[in-house]
């Protein structure tokens, strides 16, 4: 679990990281309006991406965590008092 949350995490921050590289809107004459709404919906929908993604890696690393204390806590109940 953890190495697919941390496979998660580097995909959402290289995701996020080429949104800085965003071209502006094209100069394609009578369309530039529809060009420009078409990267505009483009990179909202990355930008989802890289939330949805992270947000994943974070619920992953927690499940993890989650997954360890449950998994400490039945090791002790079989082991007994000591």
């Amino acid at each position: 679990m953890r190495n697919l949350a941390g496979t998660l995490h580097r995909a959402s921050a290289t995701l996020d990281s080429i949104g800085a590289s965003v071209p502006g809107a094209p100069d394609a004459g009578e369309v530039s309006p529809a060009m420009a709404d078409v990267l505009s919906h483009l990179t909202r929908g990355a930008g989802e991406l890289v939330v949805g993604t992270a947000v994943a890696g974070y619920e992953l690393s927690k499940g993890a965590d989650d997954f360890d204390a449950s998994e400490g806590a039945v090791e002790r109940s079989f082991r007994g008092p000591r």
